[in-house]
């Protein structure tokens, strides 16, 4: 289900908040296919998530913002974990947060060039996580969830000419991607 507000103070503003709820079916184990020692499965993960946010049209509609921040609350978080012989299996921490915010603009100053710039910053913590492993359970609770804790920034240039009398355009453009390195494992050992 989802609960959601919007209010907009002026044709070009809008703020909103948003509380909903979701369920991820239980799993099981693909990499089983290939080595059936592997095989196991998982039970649902759920989650509750808040989002707030602001979207801004200015400058004529020539510049539009976009800012946006989250909370996820997830219970039995589906999360890969790899024993001391190198096998995947699925396993489910009790519980997970995620939170981090984005930020996007679109600029348009005259009508053939587009200019776009993003940039974010997530996290996710291990509130209760006992990883089974080789060697007996870990308490993993504290630790930063594989592939999170980083920030990504992104953005492109880009010129929209047109050519034949209007019939066709050229569109050359320059773009780039940045994202910042993240723990590979659960146990945080590895970026």
């Amino acid at each position: 289900g989802r609960l959601a507000i919007d209010y907009q103070p002026s044709p070009d503003a809008l703020l909103y908040a948003s509380l909903s709820r979701g369920v991820k079916s239980g799993a099981f184990n693909t990499a089983a296919l290939v080595d059936i020692s592997e095989a196991n499965s998982i039970g649902p993960e759920t989650v509750l998530a808040y989002e707030t946010g602001v979207k801004l049209t200015l400058a004529d509609r020539r510049l539009q913002t976009n800012l946006a921040a989250f909370y996820y609350d997830v219970d039995n978080y589906h999360q890969k974990v790899v024993d001391q012989f190198a096998r995947e299996f699925l396993s489910s921490a009790d519980k997970v947060e995620f939170y981090g915010f984005e930020f996007e603009a679109t600029a348009r100053p005259i009508d053939v060039l587009t200019a776009k710039l993003g940039a974010g910053w997530q996290k996710g913590k291990y509130k209760r996580f006992i990883e089974p492993t080789g060697s007996g359970p870990v308490d993993r609770s504290g630790n930063t969830v594989p592939g999170t804790g980083n920030w990504t920034v992104n953005g492109l240039v880009r010129l929209d000419l047109p050519v034949a009398n209007d019939a066709a355009l050229i569109s050359p453009q320059v773009d780039f991607s940045f994202v910042q390195g993240s723990y590979y494992s659960t146990g945080n050992d590895v970026k």
